[in-house]
């Protein structure tokens, strides 16, 4: 299914974010510790990239039904009555993330002419990991309801 690979794709995305924000924060260490200088930008860059990977992880934690869940109560329900409390726990996130993404949409536009302190570059390049990261898990939750939906197991 496309939205299978556009998940990993996310995935392997927020993985070569976290690599390359180690590796900036090597070169900030070895900076700082032996060459005696520092490099204004990397701490900033770090945090930003960190929330684009946090926002993208995310994604893939929701196909994988990582988030935090009612597992106690859910272990006991059986079939039709599993599903259904299902549906309704993925509609109850579907609405919190389309609310998210909205009001995220919202908070980044106000953003938009503000630039960040040390790398100059406009904030709204980092607030849009809100709604982006909000809209992908939303299809994520929309896609695992419509595959319950259409389920015939009970």
């Amino acid at each position: 299914m496309v939205w299978t690979k556009i998940e990993k794709l996310l995935s392997h995305i927020s993985a070569g974010l976290f690599a390359l924000a180690s590796v900036i924060g090597f070169i900030q260490v070895f900076f700082r510790y032996v060459l005696n200088a520092s490099l204004f930008w990397s701490e900033e860059m770090i945090r930003y990239m960190f929330i684009w990977m946090f926002f993208l992880a995310a994604v893939e934690a929701v196909r994988e039904q990582l988030h935090v869940r009612m597992d106690f109560f859910l272990a006991n329900l059986k079939g039709l009555y599993r599903r259904l409390a299902d549906i309704l726990i993925n509609g109850i996130c579907a609405l919190c993330l389309a609310g998210l993404t909205y009001y995220g949409f919202i908070v980044a536009l106000s953003n938009k002419g503000r630039l960040t302190p040390a790398l100059q570059l406009p904030f709204i390049y980092f607030y849009l990991a809100i709604p982006v990261g909000s809209a992908l898990m939303l299809i994520s939750y929309l896609v695992e309801i419509f595959t319950s939906v259409r389920s015939r197991r009970t």
